[in-house]
């Protein structure tokens, strides 16, 4: 069961060689998505807004979705929308035992893989670093849920600038 969380910041919109961040996070994660196992449960979110993550009804509904993800001017930092995806994840594992009714509650077991998959160009500015203590006391009592930092941005990025310039006496 993954959750594909992408930075939709302003900064996913520089491009290096004519591609976006955000371009190059849909080929990363349109990559692993092909390779999932058939009974798979996809979930795409960004940061556009607060609203609930789901789980897409199938893999094609995720992809979709990724294909419609775009860079927003306003967004909502990425750890709140990973306590969210956390959150997600936790409510749809407790679904998940909750349907083995006919097997005593000690011996009910997640049947998927719990992951989460941070696709961002790393930029300050999309974190909030104010609830790190919070956000890292989440992650340690959800162990079960294996999270990957996909980073998009570049190494060593260019700046373009306007050097001193000197009048010549012709």
């Amino acid at each position: 069961a993954a959750v594909f969380l992408f930075d939709s910041s302003l900064s996913m919109s520089y491009r290096l060689e004519n591609r976006t961040r955000l371009d190059q996070a849909r080929s990363v994660a349109e990559a692993h998505i092909s390779m999932l196992p058939q009974q798979s449960r996809v979930a795409v979110a960004d940061t556009v807004n607060h609203d609930p993550i789901l789980f897409q009804a199938d893999v094609a509904a995720a992809q979709a979705r990724i294909d419609a993800l775009a860079v927003t001017p306003i967004s909502v930092p990425l750890d709140e929308r990973l306590r969210m995806a956390l959150e997600a994840q936790r409510d749809d594992s407790q679904r998940t035992l909750d349907l083995q009714a006919s097997v005593a509650a000690e011996n009910r077991k997640d049947q998927f893989l719990r992951e989460i998959y941070i696709f961002t160009d790393l930029a300050e500015s999309a974190w909030s670093l104010n609830t790190s203590q919070q956000l890292r006391d989440e992650l340690d009592a959800q162990n079960e849920v294996q999270v990957y930092l996909i980073v998009v941005g570049v190494e060593r990025p260019l700046t373009p600038g306007i050097t001193p310039s000197a009048l010549s006496r012709h």
